[in-house]
């Protein structure tokens, strides 16, 4: 059903400029092209927040309770993880 719903997508393109509220979907652009950018510019700053968080939560203390633990290069890791998702999320990536 998925399949379909995609190769149906494929082929649907406005012949003129659809508005939609605020935003305005511009004529000759491809659907599915324009659902997988939207889909993929979502996957980063999701990303970003979350490392902000666990930032932010180990900057008060917290010490995860499993057995995996980053364990000294646990900032390391999570500043090179918001410069990746901060690099990924910007516009001038592309």
């Amino acid at each position: 059903m998925v399949t379909v719903l995609f190769v149906l997508l494929e082929f649907a393109s406005p012949s003129k400029d659809v508005h939609i509220l605020w935003f305005t979907y511009p004529a000759s652009t491809n659907v599915l092209v324009s659902l997988v950018s939207f889909g993929v510019s979502g996957i980063s700053p999701s990303f970003l927040l979350t490392v902000i968080g666990a930032g932010i939560a180990r900057a008060r203390g917290w010490v995860p309770e499993g057995k995996f633990r980053l364990g000294g290069p646990r900032a390391c890791f999570n500043w090179t993880g918001l410069h990746w998702s901060w690099c990924s999320s910007s516009p001038l990536s592309a």
